[in-house]
């Protein structure tokens, strides 16, 4: 079992969750959060206005839940606005 929390400080909400068969949990969704956590090479790591942002994350499952990335530092977070 995997536990991860993947949000900012506003409206997140996934609307599709896979997972492929190395276990990574691949998430798509839309965010309103000012702070929803991104990668270094995210195409957009700020949000870009309007009513919402979507984001695809990919989380690993050796996720060990370090709370400098919030995802990890293991897993490789794929966020992408």
């Amino acid at each position: 079992m995997i536990a991860a929390y993947l949000g900012g400080s506003g409206v997140d909400a996934p609307n599709s969750i896979a997972v492929d068969s190395a276990r990574s949990a691949h998430v798509v969704g839309m965010t309103r959060s000012p702070d929803f956590p991104t990668t270094a090479d995210a195409l957009q790591r700020a949000p870009g206005g309007g009513p919402g942002n979507g984001f695809v994350s990919k989380i690993a499952p050796d996720d060990e839940g370090d709370p400098d990335d919030e995802i990890g530092d293991k897993a490789r977070n794929d966020t992408r606005r």
